[in-house]
């Protein structure tokens, strides 16, 4: 009569078992797999978002540009004066890291060809000095390289006088 019991219930455990290892299954598959969905979501839409804007950025600085263009169009563009491979370690990389620009000056409202030429060294050392004092990331975006070219023109304006360098081009930037 006992083993009568006992068989009546084995099933009744066995069920309990199948439903405790389907809470189980619950807890080990699907649980981790929600939140890998939740993780993969999150980086797809924070991609997306981000690219908006970055988008909406690059529009708006191609409109400022359009804008800039606008303006200067009565004037005629003065002569380019190109400062070669300015090689610096930009700030918090303990020498890791170097830039490596070349940067073109627009001469202003005077003729100061001759005077770029003998100033070449200063100039060097005015621009060095600006990219030693930036981080990487104060250098590495659009918006960041307007800044750095507003930067560049203020202080060779004050060094050769105010008016003397119109605009600031980039023909080459390296950060590496």
């Amino acid at each position: 009569m006992a083993d009568k019991g006992n068989k009546t219930n084995q099933p009744a455990q066995e069920e309990k078992q199948k439903k405790g290892g389907s809470s189980k299954k619950v807890i080990m598959i699907w649980i981790p797999l929600f939140l890998l969905q939740l993780a993969l979501s999150y980086v797809i839409v924070a991609k997306v978002f981000k690219r908006k804007a970055i988008q909406q950025n690059v529009e708006a600085a191609e409109l400022k540009g359009k804008k800039k263009s606008k303006n200067s169009k009565g004037k005629k563009p003065g002569e380019i004066y190109l400062v070669e491979d300015v090689i610096a370690n930009p700030k918090n990389t303990e020498g890791r890291h170097f830039v490596n620009v070349s940067v073109g000056l627009e001469e202003g409202k005077k003729n100061i060809g001759d005077e770029l030429k003998n100033r070449d060294p200063q100039i060097r050392d005015v621009l060095i000095d600006i990219f030693v004092g930036k981080t990487i990331q104060q250098m590495d975006d659009v918006a960041d390289k307007d800044t750095l070219k507003k930067q560049i023109k203020n202080r060779l304006n004050k060094l050769l006088g105010a008016g003397s360098i119109r605009n600031v081009y980039f023909s080459n930037f390296i950060i590496q």
